[in-house]
């Protein structure tokens, strides 16, 4: 009995860190890129006059053990900063499949479940952006940046983009590269070697800019990248009457396809009547609008594929 007694006892002792060793390893993140993006835009629910900052991580997550992997992802974000709100969490797989998800604020932390489990080596490709407002008041602004990754993660690209506007604009640890990016915004690249699980890197942002209005909005006092080319005045002669051969063929153009259409109209009204009923109206027309021009700017970016694209054009 005596001799029993300890074994009982050191068996009980291991379950705990039998338990543990049993635990779901966290998938690994892959090709992460990450943009920040301070007074870009907006969203719909946001606090009037105050900044935005957007936050989107794109990667892939990869399960790296040996084990199916069907528990939540998690990940630590700024939730106690204000105004932060998430804008979407989505797989891009088959297009932008959106996910609910859970925002824990005693752990700092939001958590989704994927649309399937991921066997060993398997991966998922996803994105997830949020808006915060942690800026300092006044024209000068400033903001630390200190991302904490679920598992292991590498190779990570952050890119910073200036906003419209803005002057004296810096970004601690000095980046490797600046560059313009297709839409003509000025950007400021990091590149970090491999990330433990847990572990995060950290960066201040600081520029000077004299408003609290987002770069992309009709608000917003347009930038040069933004400014629309200058129309030429049709004046002279020889333009109008340009200008008036060219209506005249257009008539008679728009004549024919007249013509040419009747029969599909009937149809074509039907079609159209049931589109516009099922997606609402001019709020459900902005929606579209603003998510067409995310996914633009993912294939820009180089984030989502190009029949990756077409596939959220077709959904939307």
């Amino acid at each position: 009995m005596k001799t029993i007694l300890p074994i009982v006892v050191s068996l009980i002792a291991l379950l705990p860190s039998t338990a543990a060793a049993e635990a779901p390893q966290a998938p690994a993140v892959r090709d992460l890129s990450i943009q920040i993006m301070p007074e870009h835009d907006q969203p719909s629910r946001w606090q009037s006059g105050a900044p935005a900052l957007l936050v989107g991580y794109y990667g892939t997550l990869v399960n790296a053990s040996d084990r199916t992997f069907n528990e939540p992802v998690v990940f630590e974000l700024p939730i106690d900063e204000p105004n932060f709100l998430i804008n979407m969490i989505c797989e891009t797989e088959r297009g932008m499949v959106c996910l609910p998800y859970e925002i824990d604020p005693a752990t700092r932390t939001v958590s989704w479940r994927l649309s399937r489990a991921l066997e060993p080596g398997q991966r998922m490709p996803f994105m997830l952006e949020y808006y915060s407002n942690p800026f300092t008041d006044g024209p000068q602004k400033k903001f630390d940046f200190a991302p904490i990754f679920p598992g292991p993660t590498t190779g990570v690209i952050v890119d910073v983009v200036e906003p419209a506007r803005s002057s004296a604009f810096s970004v601690a640890p000095a980046p490797d590269r600046t560059f313009t990016r297709e839409d003509g915004f000025v950007a400021h690249r990091l590149q970090f070697a491999d990330v433990g699980r847990g572990e995060g890197l950290k960066m201040t942002v600081s520029y000077v800019k004299p408003d609290n209005l987002p770069s992309v909005s009709s608000d917003a006092p347009a930038s040069p990248a933004q400014a629309p080319p200058p129309v030429r005045q049709a004046q002279d002669p020889d333009v109008l009457l340009g200008v008036g051969i060219a209506i005249a063929a257009s008539i008679a153009l728009l004549g024919v396809l007249l013509f040419f259409g009747m029969r599909s109209r009937a149809s074509a009204g039907r079609t159209n009547r049931s589109t516009k009923s099922t997606r609402g109206g001019s709020g459900g027309a902005r929606n579209r609008e603003q998510e067409k021009r995310k996914a633009m700017r993912l294939l820009l970016d180089g984030k989502i594929s190009e029949s990756t694209y077409k596939r959220i054009l077709k959904e939307l």
